[in-house]
């Protein structure tokens, strides 16, 4: 992945059809499968390199999500999963804050 060595990100998307196997727009699916890709990606490079990439416009994502309202509980789905409050604040934000600050210098 070309993003650890660039310091980038690997923006986790909600649309469902990416997060399972079967490749199945089915929006029964569960918060377990971000965390999953979260987890891929944080093992393969680095905490510091993976972000929620969202698709809330319009993506069909998993229903114990719903909405942007849902964060908390992808947030508290990730604490028994290995992720630190740490890790889950870089998730959820401090990456995505580095990157851009870079970017605007």
């Amino acid at each position: 992945m070309r993003s650890a060595p660039s310091g980038g990100l690997v923006g986790i998307v909600f649309a469902v059809e990416f997060l399972r196997p079967d490749f199945a727009e089915d929006a029964d699916t569960p918060l377990s499968a971000i965390v999953d890709h979260a987890r891929y990606v944080r093992d393969r490079i680095g905490i510091e390199h993976v972000a929620l990439g969202s698709d809330f416009d319009g993506a069909t994502i998993p229903a114990p999500l719903g909405d942007a309202a849902g964060l908390p509980r992808l947030r508290t789905r990730c604490a028994p999963e290995g992720f630190s409050d740490g890790d889950i604040d870089a998730i959820a934000w401090t990456n995505w804050r580095r990157v851009l600050d870079a970017w605007w210098r």
